[in-house]
């Protein structure tokens, strides 16, 4: 289980932490190079390690992808660093619009990590709408005070407080698992 854990944080956050590395070490253009060449290796090694892709990281990893290479094309750290504004800001409204139409929608998306009542799953929708909508407000008033350099700082700072609160949300499930559940409200 700690070698699965391992491997999965590797592929989730192994492009980010090369990312801040590089943007240090050699300039931003670089940085975002090496960002979406490891973020394609990262959607294809975890697509044959386990035989499909996980859809929420699937849709981040495509929009790396695809904001980098318009950076990298145009040659303007714009496109990357809007892409965070971008992402976050569309996932915050979706969610709302379909907590409006009564849908917690993170439960299809996440049904086989958490087992937890419908009261729950509202509940950690809510809270990722939020979430989303405040990183997105955040980022655009960042983005228009710093620099590109400055920005993969702030970057590796949000991507610490989001990993915080995601851990944190187990409170919730742990609060609102079903009785099959592990104590901590995920499936077994």
């Amino acid at each position: 289980m700690l070698k699965k854990a391992i491997f999965n944080m590797t592929i989730e956050f192994g492009p980010i932490v090369v990312f801040s590395i590089l943007v240090d070490q050699t300039s931003f253009f670089v940085a975002t190079g090496w960002f979406v060449a490891l973020t394609a290796l990262s959607l294809v090694v975890a697509f044959v390690e386990r035989g499909s892709f996980a859809l929420f990281p699937f849709i981040v990893a495509l929009s790396v992808i695809g904001f980098g290479a318009m950076t990298l094309y145009f040659h303007n750290p714009f496109y990357f660093i809007f892409k965070d504004t971008f992402y976050n800001a569309t996932f915050g409204i979706l969610i709302f619009i379909y907590l409006w139409r009564g849908v917690p929608i993170l439960k299809p998306l996440f049904r086989d990590t958490f087992a937890m009542t419908d009261e729950g799953w509202f509940i950690l929708t809510k809270r990722w709408g939020v979430m989303f909508l405040l990183l997105a407000i955040c980022n655009e008033i960042v983005r228009g005070m710093i620099t590109p350099e400055q920005w993969a700082v702030y970057k590796i700072i949000t991507v610490f407080i989001t990993a915080i609160f995601g851990f944190y949300q187990f409170t919730l499930s742990k609060k609102y698992r079903l009785p099959d559940a592990s104590p901590w409200g995920m499936r077994m």
